[in-house]
C-alpha cells in the first residue's frame, strides 16, 4: 500500500502541490474530465436564432414610365430572405424581376449592371440549383396594372459578405423564361426586355 502511496504522487504531486500541501486522494485532471463530459452529454435545447436580430431593408421603386412600388425585405437570423411588393402601373401579365448588382440609378435603371450573381453561374429559375442569386423569376400583375406578392429566398441575404444591401431590384418590361427559352440571352438575362423601374435596396431601422 505504501508503494502504491508515494508512486501516485510521484505522478500527481508536483501539479497537486500548487494547489494543497496535504496528499491528493484523487486525480485532478480524472475528475476534470469527468465533469467536462458530464456536461457536454447533455443536449442544448435552445434556440440560437432567438439571440439574432430581424434585418430589415426596403426598394423604392420609381419610373419615368409611371411605375411605382415598395418593396419590404426582412431576415430573421440566417434564415431565408422574404419580400413582400406591391408595384403599379405596369402592363397585365409576367414581368422579369431579379436584384442587380449595382446600386446605381445614376443613368436611370441600365446602371444598376448586370444580375447579381456572386457564384458566376448562368441564368436560371429561382429553384433552380443553377442560377445568379439575383433570379427571383417573374411577378404577376393583374388587369388592373397592379402586383403584389411575396417571395422568399436564400440566396439574398440582408447580412454578411453577399449582402444584397446597397444593390437594386429591377422590373423588366417581358416575361422571364428563367433559361429555358433558348434565346441567346436565355442564359444571361432570361431575355425579360428592357428595365422599366428600379430601386436601391437600403437597411431600415
Amino acid at each position: 500500500q505504501r508503494h502504491v502511496e508515494v508512486s501516485w504522487q510521484k505522478e500527481y504531486g508536483a501539479n497537486h502541490t500548487l494547489l494543497t500541501s496535504q496528499p491528493a486522494t484523487y486525480p485532478p485532471l480524472k475528475q476534470h474530465a469527468y465533469w467536462t463530459s458530464l456536461s457536454l452529454s447533455k443536449p442544448f435545447k435552445g434556440d440560437l436564432r432567438s439571440h439574432t436580430k430581424m434585418v430589415k431593408a426596403v426598394a423604392v421603386l420609381n419610373s419615368s414610365e409611371g411605375v411605382s412600388g415598395t418593396i419590404l425585405f426582412t431576415q430573421d437570423g440566417d434564415a431565408p430572405t422574404t419580400l413582400n411588393g406591391n408595384i403599379s402601373g405596369l402592363k397585365p401579365g409576367l414581368h422579369g424581376f431579379h436584384v442587380h448588382a449595382l446600386g446605381d440609378t445614376t443613368n436611370g435603371c441600365m446602371s444598376t449592371g448586370p444580375h447579381y450573381n456572386p457564384a458566376g453561374k448562368e441564368h436560371g429559375a429561382p429553384e433552380d440549383e443553377v442560377r445568379h442569386a439575383g433570379d427571383l423569376g417573374n411577378i404577376t400583375v393583374g388587369e388592373d396594372g397592379t402586383a403584389s406578392f411575396t417571395i422568399t429566398d436564400k440566396l439574398i441575404p440582408l447580412t454578411g459578405p453577399q449582402s444584397i444591401i446597397g444593390r437594386a431590384v429591377v422590373v423588366h418590361a417581358d416575361p422571364d423564361d428563367l433559361g429555358k427559352g433558348g434565346h441567346e440571352l436565355s442564359k444571361s438575362t432570361g431575355n425579360a426586355g428592357g428595365r422599366i423601374a428600379c430601386g436601391i435596396i437600403g437597411l431600415q431601422g
